[in-house]
This record gives structure tokens, sequence and C-alpha cells, in this order.
């Protein structure tokens, strides 16, 4: 038979011998030393992937960058271009004491556990202080100016030419730094042109209509048509844009920056006036130009369209052979809703082969089908 007693009797002697009911003084002593041990250790090591974090050249390195884009970005206009792909964090990796560890905890913090999106810049072969500040704000801006339909030449002398004028004109960047990024835009083979185009004074002279505030060609005008541009070329191919079009598309838009910069394309903002009045601003100097850039927003947008219907009989009028090809997109701005833009490139020589039935048959383009007014 089971005997209760006995059982009770053992569980009691267990239970005394593996969690005794009352701890000795000395071995509490000994946990309490384990413990704060323990938790100095912990601290210790916290303190110090802390300190290599925050403190240090990389630490600086890295608050020259993300300021370069918040600044840059907000005061160049550029956010309704690019501001919505920067990224939100910077780990630079350099010749530093401890740098590779720094930059392994910051990407785990920061991109595993926070899963944010990391520029990871490594600025080995620049030597000295100066240096390296000057390329982490080429860097800076370069993450934010990724266009394929721009030659990679121009596009080297366009990143460095913001670095540039960013900290001459609004950066408080030491003049060692200032001096470098100098010498590199200095270098660049397209430095001339993009001056021209980012000129207010230019603007002016190709602009038909300035608008009351003038703002430069190369920020207003033929980066967000760029960059719109390229969206559509790959969306409408399912990302799948082969290399060949890409070239070819590449190959014009560069022509057409480099003969805008030559004057020979004008501009015309669409906007509150009658379509008669844009109209007569084409006709009156399009003897002596190869094309035009219609640009417009929102609910001007049909009104271009029917601009360039009108064009078309008046440049058959006049036997001139014409075609015309348009993009649409979005303008994206800071607090404000995005809204619908277009460009229409309007040239006297034939833009593409394939547009030329295009143009011929359609007269109003099928993709202003579906676009929303909105106001401005």
């Amino acid at each position: 038979m089971f005997d209760l007693s006995v059982f009770l009797f053992t569980k009691t002697v267990v239970s005394d011998t593996l969690f005794p009911s009352t701890l000795s003084p000395s071995f509490l002593q000994f946990l309490s030393i384990f413990i704060k041990i323990l938790i100095t250790t912990l601290t210790g090591i916290i303190s110090f992937f802390v300190f290599i974090v925050k403190t240090g050249r990389n630490a600086i390195l890295e608050k020259y960058y993300k300021k370069s884009i918040r600044d840059g970005l907000k005061r160049f206009d550029y956010f309704s271009i690019f501001g919505k792909d920067t990224p939100s964090e910077i780990v630079v990796e350099s010749p530093q004491k401890f740098s590779t560890i720094r930059a392994l905890v910051k990407k785990f913090i920061l991109g595993v556990l926070f899963k944010r999106k990391i520029q990871h810049i490594f600025v080995f072969q620049k030597k000295t202080p100066e240096e390296q500040k000057a390329f982490v704000i080429q860097k800076a801006f370069e993450s934010v100016t990724q266009i394929d339909l721009l030659d990679m030449k121009f596009l080297e002398s366009l990143i460095y030419y913001l670095a540039y004028k960013y900290a001459y004109d609004f950066g408080n960047i030491e003049q060692p730094v200032k001096n470098i990024l100098r010498r590199d835009f200095e270098s660049c083979p397209y430095r001339e042109l993009i001056n021209k185009l980012d000129s207010l004074e230019f603007g002016a002279k190709i602009v038909l209509n300035p608008p009351p505030q003038e703002k430069s060609l190369l920020t207003n005008v033929l980066l967000p048509m760029v960059v719109e541009w390229e969206k559509s070329i790959i969306a409408e191919r399912k990302k799948e844009a082969k290399r060949e079009e890409i070239e070819k598309y590449k190959s014009f838009a560069m022509k057409m920056i480099q003969e805008i910069g030559d004057e020979k394309y004008a501009v015309v903002f669409i906007g509150l006036s009658d379509i008669s009045k844009y109209i007569q601003m084409v006709r009156d100097c399009i003897d002596r130009t190869d094309g035009f850039i219609i640009a417009a927003r929102g609910n001007y947008i049909l009104k271009a369209s029917a601009m360039i219907t009108r064009l078309f009989d008046f440049c058959q009028g006049k036997n001139l052979q014409i075609s015309a090809y348009p993009i649409l997109g979005k303008w994206e701005q800071r607090r404000r809703n995005p809204i619908d833009c277009a460009w229409y490139i309007f040239a006297k020589t034939e833009i593409f082969p394939e547009m030329k039935t295009f143009v011929a048959e359609t007269r109003v383009f099928p993709e202003m089908q579906g676009f929303v007014e909105e106001k401005e």
C-alpha cells in the first residue's frame, strides 16, 4: 500500500536540498557580487558601442552627409525630384580604430532592428579629414541623383556641381573642403553646360514667358522631366526596359540638353493666358529654333494638349516637318499632394522613327485620357 507519510518525508528532504528555504549569508553575498559584476560588464559593453557609434571622425562624417542631403534637397528645391528616394541613414567606414566593428553594430541596429534604408560609404582612399568630408558630401548628392537617361560623365558633373554649389552657397563648410569640391567640379567635362543651365539669366533667354519668380531650367524643367520620363519608360515595359531602348532615349535626352545649352530650344510654361497667346509665342520664333518644350501642370495640361494640336495645323500650313513627344508624370511636393505634370517635346526634326506615324494619326495624345484635372 502507498504510505503517505513516507512520501511527504521524502519530498521535504529533496526540496530542502535543492531549493533551501533559507539561503546562507555567504551565498547571498556571492549572488549580489555576481549580479553587480554582470550589470557592470553589460553597461560597459553597451557604453562602448554607444561611444564608438556616436563619437569619432566617422560620426562627424556622417553628420556632414545628413546635413548635405537635408539642406541640399531643401534649399535647391530638389525634394520634388529626389526627396522620397533619400537614404534615411548613413554608415561610414574608414581606417579609424574600431571602424569595422562600429559599422557592423550600426548596420545591425539600424538595418536589422529598425529596418531603415542605409547608405554604406568607404573612405579608405581619402587620407586627410578634408578629403573625407568632401567625399561624403559628394556621395550625399550621388545617392539621390541616380538617373539612367543621362550620360555618366554628365551625371558625375552634375553631382560635383551640386556638392560644390552646396558648400559655397549654403553649407557651413571649411575652406579646405570647399577648395577640394571646387577642384573636382572644375575638372568636369560638362562644367560650362551645367553652369549655364542653372543660371537664371540664361533661363530668362530660353523661356519665352518667364514666370514672376525665376527658377533655373536645370531644377524646374530638365531634371524633373528626365526623371519622370525614365519612370514612364520603365513602367511601360513593366520594369524590363532593354539596354538598347534606354540608350536610344538617353541619346535623344543628351542631344536635347546640349541643344538647349546652345539656345536651339525654347521653353513655354502654360498657365492662365489664352492658348492663342502661347501659339503666337511659338510662331514668332519657330524659324530660329529647332524645337520647344511646352510645360504644364494640373488643370493646364489639357490646355497644353489642345495647343499642340493647333500647332500641328499651323506647321502643316507652312509645310514644316514636325514631331512631338509627351512626357507625363507627377510633381512630388513637400506637405502637398502630388500634382500631374506634363512636358511636350515639340521638334522640327524627327524625334523617334516610331513616333512619326503615332503623331500623324493620333494628333491628341491618348496618354492624356484619364488624367485628372487638379488645381494648383
